[in-house]
């Protein structure tokens, strides 16, 4: 057994994330320029906090680093890279990182915008399976926005409904990729895919099988972890359901991929969804769609020639005592459901941005009709704190 954590009396080890010596931060002002305010929230890797910039009183988040893994060999010098590397993305459906550091008492740490929203799994969770016309939309505009990492030779390498934002602008959904706190750059060694201690990383229900053995990553396994995400919006549940990092390389390497359907009541979905997800959740990299632009077309290719009934479809099987449709619970704070089935043959089309320079519209099909509107702003609980996205236009028309 570790010894107890002298602020918290823990004995998990020293991967464990002291949310005592976290908390201590509280009203203090990070490195002379960031004071932090509240918690916004935390997992294994660190703890994030709303704070102000307070040269320019600008709000923002700001994510502090397990003061354990901090204190590893050569840690910071892995951390500086990511960050930097993290912090020249820029995409309307990307996370802003405007700044990185360690302050003199060690504590290292990097800022974000500061977002307002729910993620897809506190989504899901609220209101159940979504339909297919909003679950292909959210997950479109983040492959887009993860299509621009890949260029900047970024592999997010934790994709999950977590680390995927739902804001409300101008009454429509607009996602955000969040947490790119476990980037690699494509050149890194393979080594370094690993923790000090020999952990993989990553989350075990949306790891592909290369990452769960520890072998290299590209933008290939970022997008079996997209699949996955999708899946779970459809049916509240991963593919494989796997807890560990060995139960999912063995169920990925040794099961099919689970209908939709058959975790799906009253919404059911077009075979050629599932040979999409049977594609893009192959256990061998060169078996899967090879960039992001293939996956997107292959997902729409998938939903093409449904009708708004069939993409409209509310499941059945979701989350018990959610009124569907009504908007009750909504965070959008106008009585609906911010853009749910707005999207897919309605021409509107708010944060989607061409992920590259080689990204165009499909031969034969109608031209986009519609952008973001320029400096539209969040509900009342669904604002963000950096810029308003310009006016984007789509890359490929819609079924």
């Amino acid at each position: 057994m570790a010894a107890p954590c002298p602020h918290c009396g823990s004995t998990e080890g020293q991967d464990h994330l002291c949310a005592a010596q976290s908390l201590q931060l509280l009203g203090q002002v990070l490195d002379g320029r960031y004071k932090i305010e509240s918690v916004l929230g935390q997992g294994g890797m660190g703890m994030v906090f709303r704070a102000t910039q307070t040269s320019v009183q600008r709000p923002v988040a700001v994510k502090t680093l397990n003061p354990s893994l901090a204190a590893a060999p050569q840690f910071f010098e892995r951390f500086r890279r990511e960050a930097e590397i993290a912090s020249r993305l820029r995409h309307p459906n990307v996370i802003t990182i405007f700044d990185f550091g360690r302050a003199a008492d060690g504590t290292c740490y990097y800022v974000m915008e500061l977002l307002k929203g729910e993620s897809l799994k506190e989504l899901v969770k609220r209101e159940g399976p979504m339909t297919l016309r909003r679950a292909v939309n959210l997950l479109e505009q983040a492959t887009l926005g993860l299509a621009h990492a890949h260029e900047e030779g970024c592999v997010h390498r934790d994709l999950k409904p977590h680390n995927i934002m739902v804001q409300a602008l101008d009454g429509k959904d607009f996602v955000k990729v969040l947490d790119f706190g476990l980037v690699k750059a494509l050149e890194q060694d393979e080594e370094e895919q690993l923790t000090s201690t020999g952990q993989v990383l990553g989350t075990p229900q949306y790891m592909p099988p290369e990452q769960a053995g520890g072998e290299s990553v590209d933008q290939r396994s970022d997008l079996y972890s997209m699949a996955g995400v999708l899946y779970f919006c459809l049916t509240g549940s991963s593919p494989y359901g796997a807890n560990t990092v060995r139960k999912a390389l063995t169920a990925s390497l040794t099961q099919p991929v689970p209908p939709v359907n058959s975790k799906r009541q009253g919404a059911p979905v077009p075979p050629e969804l599932d040979a999409f997800f049977t594609k893009a959740l192959a256990p061998e990299k060169e078996d899967r769609y090879q960039n992001a632009q293939e996956f997107i077309d292959a997902l729409l290719d998938a939903v093409e020639g449904l009708s708004a009934d069939e993409l409209d479809a509310h499941p059945t099987g979701g989350t018990p005592g959610v009124e569907r449709g009504t908007g009750s619970r909504s965070r959008a704070g106008s009585g609906s459901r911010a853009g749910s089935g707005s999207r897919l043959g309605s021409g509107s089309r708010a944060g989607r941005a061409p992920a590259t320079g080689k990204t165009g519209s499909r031969a034969g099909l109608a031209p986009p009709r519609g952008t973001t509107p320029a400096g539209a702003q969040a509900a009342p609980r669904g604002t963000s704190n950096a810029n308003s996205p310009a006016p984007v236009a789509a890359n490929r028309a819609r079924p």
